[in-house]
């Protein structure tokens, strides 16, 4: 099973042209690694004097050096951000976002629609292609291991019944919460209703965590984070940026510009 952690770029507190959201894979098997990789880092970073006061790795906190990080160094911030995104790589975490270009959709027909709705189907659409496309890679390089049976219709019936998503995404204010909430039901579909066609790779329902408490949306938060300002073109986080973009599986820019996505 994996955990997929949901988190937005928080674009209501600055002022940006962009709304991200981004979703950060782990296995749950790697989860107690990433939990004791966080740890270590938060203790190297935070001053013995400040421990009591820290309570999470707010990725704008970090970056700039504001609240629990005020009076840290910005070369043992950068650092820490570097570890964290180390961990990516040691765990092989995947990293799937979503994008709404603000400016671009207030200029169309839909200008009104939510651009958080938008990009958390957006990071959806793109955890069930992550899934199909596991199926597919494990399926076509299993051996037939028995005679006279389809060498690819076995496996692939075995990744679908294996591969199972929960939904954990960061706490947020009512209506938002009852959008991205009834979105998620509806795009998984009533199982009252669906066909075994319609079965997707989620958990029977999504929750909704204290980022405070959760390593996972920690690191969606600093994803989406790096994500926005480099689509915003800020040159400052290219270096951050380039250590999560190999782990980039699946993204989608909205509006899309000539009916054609961004995906990567």
């Amino acid at each position: 099973m994996h955990l997929a952690y949901i988190d937005d770029s928080d674009t209501k507190q600055k002022a940006c042209d962009w709304q991200v959201m981004s979703a950060v894979l782990i296995e749950d098997r790697s989860f107690k690694l990433v939990e004791m990789g966080l740890s270590g880092i938060a203790e190297a970073l935070i001053p013995e004097d400040k421990r009591e006061k820290f309570e999470e790795f707010h990725a704008c906190e970090l970056f700039g050096g504001y609240g629990v990080f005020d009076g840290i160094e910005q070369t043992r911030r950068f650092d820490a951000i570097e570890r964290l995104f180390t961990l990516f790589k040691a765990l092989d975490i995947s990293v799937i976002y979503g994008a709404v270009n603000l400016e671009r959709l207030r200029a169309t027909p839909y200008g009104s629609a939510d651009p958080v709705d938008i990009a958390f189907r957006t990071c959806l659409k793109g955890i069930d292609y992550w899934v199909d496309k596991r199926i597919e890679a494990r399926a076509f390089s299993a051996p037939d291991q028995e005679s006279g049976t389809d060498p690819i219709l076995r496996p692939l019936l075995q990744g679908f019944l294996e591969e199972l998503v929960l939904i954990v995404v960061d706490e947020c204010d009512g209506k938002i919460k009852t959008g991205i909430q009834r979105s998620f039901r509806q795009l998984r579909g009533d199982r009252k209703t669906r066909t075994d066609a319609e079965i997707t790779p989620f958990h029977d329902d999504m929750y909704f965590g204290d980022s405070r408490y959760s390593i996972g949306i920690q690191l969606a938060d600093l994803c989406s984070y790096f994500i926005c300002r480099h689509l915003q073109g800020d040159g400052a986080v290219d270096g951050f940026y380039n250590w999560i973009e190999p782990h980039i599986r699946f993204s989608e820019v909205h509006p899309t510009l000539d009916g054609v996505p961004y995906t990567a």
